[in-house]
Parts: structure tokens; sequence; C-alpha cells
């Protein structure tokens, strides 16, 4: 799909949205869904974070308004919330 135009890539997915491939068409009748791929976490080497905390110095508290900003983000979100569901 890299290399094909972008036309015959809309082209492409219309007809999917018609003719899915047939490993998911199995995959959805059969009800079955492939593990997540599980993300490595890496490890941090407490010695290097102590050499990292030394160079750039200790971090900074956040500003006081910080909170007022998030207590103003989560207002808004409950009244669009509110709006979305009585639309």
């Amino acid at each position: 799909m890299d290399e094909i135009p972008l036309s015959e890539v809309w082209e492409l997915c219309e007809h999917w949205t018609y003719w899915p491939p047939e490993h998911l068409l199995l995959r959805k009748l059969a009800g079955y869904e492939p593990p997540a791929q599980p993300v490595k976490q890496k490890r941090i080497d407490p010695q290097a974070a102590k050499e990292l905390v030394k160079f750039l110095g200790a971090p900074e508290k956040a500003p006081a308004e910080l909170k007022d900003v998030v207590r103003w983000a989560e207002q808004m979100k409950q009244k669009m919330g509110a709006n979305i569901g009585n639309a």
C-alpha cells in the first residue's frame, strides 16, 4: 500500500467495506481476537536516573495554577458530556 496512489487506496478501502478480507470475516465469525502484543517496559537504571537528576537538577513542583486549569477542564468535560447526551 505504500507504493500505490492515494486514489487507489480510497478505492481499496471502499471495496473492503463491501467485501472485507476473508481472514477478518473468519476471525469475527469465530469470535477470535488475537492476543495483544505485550509492551516491554524498559527498566530504568537507578544509577543513570541519579546521574540525570544531578545533571538536570531536581524536578520542580508544578505551578499552583495548574490545579485550576485541571479543575476547569474537568468541569468543561462534564458540561460537554451533559450537553451531548441531551442533543
